[in-house]
């Protein structure tokens, strides 16, 4: 979606991308939204509990959290402090961020990096949803630097850059499968 901006984005701008999906696709083909840490905020928290959206959303781990409203905050790093490299956590019961009770749930990598994210459901699902858009991320760097260029166009018109995304897209995920497909032929030979 084109905001006709360059720069980041704001809450608004957030909320109505979303809307503008809901509205393409339609709310109820939306299972839940997932997304990174910039899209978090009180006014995207609330519009989604409010327009009841389920999200799955990855937030940094200064984030501040209470075990109930009325106690004190503690960061999200110090809630899994104890959590090793290569385990995972999911809160049975939720915490308060930005004043909604949300469930954590949080992996460690092998070298000790900490992700968490935050869900307006408790599922044990919370973290391969988040790890899963990590996908959207190989996508993008194909489209920019790593081939694809799209930065290079000199196409204006919002229509037209659509197209191109969406022939881009097209290509991506050929080339995606071609390699799947090498890489089982490969195995099956080895």
């Amino acid at each position: 979606m084109n905001l006709a901006k360059a720069g980041t984005s704001r809450s608004d701008h957030r909320i109505y991308a979303v809307i503008k999906t809901c509205y393409r696709l339609g709310k109820k083909r939306i299972s839940t939204l997932v997304a990174d840490p910039e899209f978090v905020g009180k006014e995207c928290f609330l519009w989604l509990i409010e327009s009841q959206i389920d999200f799955v959303i990855r937030i940094k781990n200064n984030t501040l959290v209470r075990r109930s409203p009325e106690q004190r905050p503690t960061d999200v790093k110090s809630v899994f402090h104890s959590l090793r490299p290569c385990g995972c956590r999911q809160m049975k019961t939720p915490l308060w961020l930005d004043g909604y009770a949300l469930y954590l749930s949080a992996s460690r990598s092998p070298e000790g990096d900490l992700l968490v994210v935050a869900a307006t459901r408790y599922t044990s699902k919370a973290l391969g949803l988040y790890k899963r858009r990590w996908e959207i991320e190989n996508l993008f760097s194909a489209f920019k630097s790593k081939g694809l260029n799209l930065e290079d166009t000199h196409l204006t018109d919002a229509r037209r850059v659509e197209k191109l995304i969406f022939v881009l897209a097209l290509a991506f995920v050929w080339g995606y499968m071609l390699g799947v497909s090498g890489q089982k032929k490969c195995k099956a030979t080895s």
